[in-house]
């Protein structure tokens, strides 16, 4: 979930199962850093489930969590104000808060797959593993992950064992900075996403 599609929420194909193999368990340390990363990555190309929140210094803002099949996604976002579910198909949103109907959205939805953008670095190293699990920092080109074009600087990601991977950035603001982590995991419920009826 990017952090653009966070915070708009709240203002405003079929994948497999089968864990990712670690780089240090399949890729194997001749491959290089950017080789390795998307190893990890690549399973993720057609689907995933996904758990993100962001954090305003030291607030947690907005926490969302759901899953993506092909081009399609769903997301429960929470935050002060409550929650919001998300359902994206092609580019056609949705959203919907508890106890309402579904409203779609005059905007099209953000054409970036964030799987696809972060397979894409300018620059991949190996850093110093994290609680034993490999780990990488990459570099991307400005607005290469949405954001209006923001500069994120670096993302670190976490490789862990089971297959997850860890993806945090941190985007400056016009006051102080906000922080992107998200989860991403096998996907467990391939079942197509639709538009609301």
């Amino acid at each position: 979930l990017s952090l653009a599609a966070v915070l708009s929420a709240c203002g405003g194909t079929q994948a497999t199962a089968t864990p990712a193999a670690t780089p240090s368990q399949s890729a194997g340390p001749s491959l290089s850093p950017a080789a390795q990363l998307d190893a990890a990555l690549a399973p993720f190309a057609d689907g995933y489930d996904f758990v993100s929140e962001v954090t305003l210094g030291d607030v947690a803002a907005t926490h969302g969590e759901g899953r993506r099949v092909g081009e399609d996604s769903e997301t429960v976002v929470g935050s002060g104000e409550g929650q919001v579910f998300v359902r994206t198909v092609g580019t056609q949103v949705w959203t919907r808060k508890p106890g309402e109907d579904w409203v779609a959205v005059a905007e099209p939805a953000d054409a970036i797959d964030q799987i696809a953008a972060l397979r894409e670095p300018t620059i991949v190293r190996t850093t110093a593993p994290i609680d034993g699990m490999p780990a990488f920092v990459a570099t991307y080109p400005p607005g290469a992950l949405g954001l209006n074009g923001a500069d994120i600087g670096s993302v670190i990601f976490q490789v862990h064992p089971d297959g997850t991977v860890e993806v945090t950035y941190e985007v400056p603001l016009q006051s102080g900075s906000a922080v992107s982590h998200t989860l991403f995991s096998p996907l467990t419920d391939p079942t197509p996403i639709v538009a609301p009826s």
